[in-house]
């Protein structure tokens, strides 16, 4: 990830003459550089998309976008920016060697699927079945192309822009006075590992204690097998406090698992932002 002193630099280069191509640019990368990367990253992508921007606003917003992504780890897409530039701007050169500096952040293939056979081992009964058996035809499939934040979050790209670019870790600020007697839990979706493995640390208490029931929810095997791809959880699956809902009938399970707790905890239904 870029340190400060590095985006002191890139705002110095920005801030000279002729360091950005349109009039705004400056402010852009300026803001790139102390805006929250996770929400500036797909605002900016977004802006690329629209139709008849003039090419000068879309090399400042690559620009841009390089810093944000760089802020990240995320090595590979900054540097597509970076290439995508139609003119050369005085910072891309200096921001092209920050970012190639940078450690390698692809996740190959090889490696989700070692991942997803490790959590799928941990997982048992008929839906531990129905996901083995959908996951070669699923692997053999069209994949986006996966890369690992210097945070330890995984993303995964589309050819049409990002399928999954959620920043897991910050999704426990929300939560950070949980405890076991919240629960139980039910979580609207697998692909945020980090904050699943973080809420079953914090409603983990000594044996004997009340400890939380957690409900992962998700509507299908390919949603599923690409979730279980991201990160290893195979302790937190293997747990007997642990379920898993698979299919589009979780949203009935729900309600009446809600019906059936009469006069104790209803717990609490977390929907996770993004897809995987």
């Amino acid at each position: 990830m870029l340190t400060e002193p590095e985006l002191i630099q890139i705002r110095s280069l920005v801030g000279s003459a002729g360091g950005v191509a349109s009039s705004g640019g400056a402010g852009l990368v300026h803001q790139a550089t102390s805006a929250d990367p996770w929400a500036f990253v797909p605002a900016a992508e977004a802006r690329l998309a629209q139709p008849g921007l003039p090419a000068s606003a879309m090399d400042d917003l690559r620009l841009a976008s390089a810093v944000a992504l760089a802020r990240l780890g995320l090595r590979t897409v900054a540097l597509w920016h970076l290439d995508a530039l139609s003119n050369p701007h005085p910072a891309a050169s200096r921001l092209r060697a920050m970012v190639e500096a940078l450690a390698p952040d692809a996740v190959p293939l090889a490696q989700r699927l070692a991942t997803l056979r490790g959590n799928l081992s941990a997982i048992k009964g008929e839906v531990g079945d129905r996901l083995h058996a959908a996951m070669e035809p699923w692997a053999e499939g069209p994949q986006p192309e996966a890369f690992r934040t210097g945070s330890g979050v995984t993303v995964l790209r589309e050819r049409a822009g990002w399928g999954l670019f959620v920043n897991d870790p910050a999704l426990s600020a929300g939560l950070a006075n949980v405890s076991a007697h919240d629960g139980p839990f039910y979580l609207d979706g697998l692909h945020t590992p980090l904050f699943i493995r973080w809420l079953f640390g914090a409603t983990s208490h000594r044996p004997g204690t009340v400890r939380a029931r957690i409900v992962l929810m998700s509507a299908g095997e390919p949603e599923a097998l690409a979730a279980l791809s991201l990160a290893p959880l195979e302790d937190v699956l293997a747990s007997g406090r642990v379920e898993l809902w698979l299919g589009m009938n979780t949203p009935a399970r729900l309600r009446v698992a809600g019906e059936g707790r009469s006069g104790c905890s209803l717990g609490g239904v977390i929907v996770l932002p993004g897809a995987a």
